[in-house]
């Protein structure tokens, strides 16, 4: 299980087993795509940079555009997806990426040491196996994550933001790090937005909430949450499916 899986579930156990079990094809939203490649073209820049090789922003704005037209993120899937572009314009979009990225370099990634990139992680836990993947580990110890988006998120957003959560079990103990927020705005902007997990909240974790995640797997009931605010035609990528559309 990942925080991506455990998230799905709660939210919509429907969804969570037309994506996961049945996989129903999906497509990829642009700006899942976009977030995808600055991942890439990211890590690739900090590989660089571990291995004591500098990279100008130029030359991380090139990473980034290879990337793009290539689709290099999404060359490990298994059943390679489609981009929908029917709203987006992948040229504008593209640009933005690219702005995007270079503010970041030029202005968040010099003060970031870097000691890891991309690190997997694996654990078993109570009759289950978490896994996940740390976008980058720093010699502070501290876990980065970089994330793509329209706006900050708020501080119960980030509270209730189970990532550093599974992060935090997969690593034995309380942790702390930072979202390095890549934001799509009219002026291109970066944030760094800080979290932390105290032992306390991965007890409550582990007694709480996955147990009752392990149960409803088993259990092979995943009944549709028509409350959730995900539940409608332009935020679910199967709700035709699930509405028997499709």
């Amino acid at each position: 299980l990942r925080h991506t899986t455990i998230n799905a579930l709660l939210r919509c156990p429907a969804y969570y087993e037309l994506v996961y079990i049945r996989r129903v094809e999906t497509l990829v939203k642009p700006v899942l795509f976009l977030g995808g490649t600055a991942h890439y073209a990211l890590a690739e820049g900090y590989r660089r940079k571990i291995a004591g090789v500098s990279t100008s922003v130029e030359e991380l704005a090139d990473i980034f555009s290879a990337a793009w037209d290539r689709e290099a993120h999404l060359e490990d899937e298994e059943h390679p997806r489609e981009i929908d572009w029917r709203d987006e314009d992948r040229g504008e979009l593209k640009d933005t990426g690219i702005a995007l990225v270079s503010v970041y370099w030029r202005d968040i990634q010099p003060k970031v040491e870097p000691m890891e990139v991309e690190m997997s992680l694996r654990r078993d836990l109570d009759g289950v196996t978490l896994t996940g993947r740390v976008d980058l580990l720093t010699r502070a110890g501290e876990l980065i994550d970089h994330k793509t988006g329209a706006r900050a998120p708020s501080e119960d957003e980030i509270l209730r933001n189970l990532q550093p959560t599974i992060y935090a079990l997969l690593l034995g103990g309380p942790t702390r790090g930072a979202y390095h927020y890549l934001l799509k705005q009219k002026v291109p902007r970066c944030l760094v937005v800080p979290f932390e997990r105290s032992q306390e909240e991965l007890s409550w974790f582990r007694e709480r909430v996955l147990p009752g995640v392990v149960g409803m797997i088993k259990s092979g009931s995943f009944p549709a949450n028509p409350t959730s605010w995900l539940c409608s035609p332009k935020t679910c990528d199967v709700w035709y499916t699930c509405r028997g559309l499709r």
